[in-house]
């Protein structure tokens, strides 16, 4: 395998070549742009250029060219045809990026959860040999639309890879400030989308980690001890309550300390 630039133009495309033997020869787009001026005819970035832009790519192409022979013996093993389309997806796979539309759904969020209602739509209840309830996928289309609501304001595409806890912050004070939903209907459309993660996993899609293990839930609030510690109870007893002659410190104090099991 090789990494070719092929243009002196700046920038210019970083190609991949597989070849094995004479029986193989293909090449594809590496999705890498660089100056070629930085390039070196062997197959990497000079090392002369301190730059974050070439440390990023002596990072990730040799990456590349572990997963492509990675994927390789995978798909030769399941006897899949090894051809220039298969190079490309594989390069395309590595950038998670959809090689064609229907696959928008392996590596981005929305296009599976419209996969999932459809799904869910059609699907039929093993106990009761009936359809989910109208209500039931209206609460799904719900989510879904609170979802494209978010990606619009925030005017971002989701990715599988982003479901992590900083979305789910993000999500939260979306519900919770800009739309006003109180706690209950905020973790009702939590408690969805950890269903779609859930289902997406099983589907093999690869999730963020995070997203993987069911996180998408309400923090729960901070609970209080109902009962008066001693430097507590030690700070009402000392107030002054002879304005009052109903009040007695000494009462109090007693009452406060029998009560608290003291």
């Amino acid at each position: 395998m090789k990494l070719i630039v092929k243009s002196t133009k700046n920038p210019s495309e970083i190609y991949v070549r597989f070849y094995r033997g004479k029986e193989l020869d293909i090449t594809s787009k590496s999705g890498f742009l660089i100056n070629p001026k930085f390039w070196h005819k062997k197959g990497y970035v000079k090392n002369m250029v301190e730059s974050q832009s070439s440390r990023f790519l002596n990072e990730k192409l040799p990456r590349l060219k572990e997963h492509i022979i990675n994927t390789f013996n995978e798909s030769y093993n399941q006897g899949k045809i090894i051809n220039k389309k298969w190079l490309d997806s594989t390069v395309m796979s590595f950038h998670s990026q959809p090689l064609k539309d229907e696959e928008n759904e392996k590596f981005y969020f929305t296009p599976f959860f419209e996969v999932f209602v459809d799904d869910k739509e059609k699907e039929v209840s093993i106990k009761t040999g009936k359809k989910l309830s109208d209500r039931t996928i209206k609460k799904y289309k719900g989510t879904l639309n609170v979802v494209k609501a978010f990606e619009s304001e925030r005017d971002v595409n989701l990715r599988w890879r982003e479901l992590d806890s900083e979305f789910h912050k993000f999500f939260l004070d979306y519900m919770t400030n800009d739309l006003l939903y109180n706690r209950t209907n905020a973790s009702k459309h939590l408690s969805i989308i950890n269903q779609v993660c859930s289902y997406a996993k099983s589907k093999g899609i690869e999730l963020n980690p995070y997203a993987a293990n069911n996180k998408f839930s309400l923090p729960r609030d901070k609970t209080y001890d109902p009962y008066l510690n001693i430097q507590e109870i030690k700070n009402i007893s000392s107030l002054d309550f002879s304005d009052n002659p109903r009040l007695d410190n000494a009462w109090i104090g007693r009452s406060m300390y029998t009560t608290c099991g003291g």
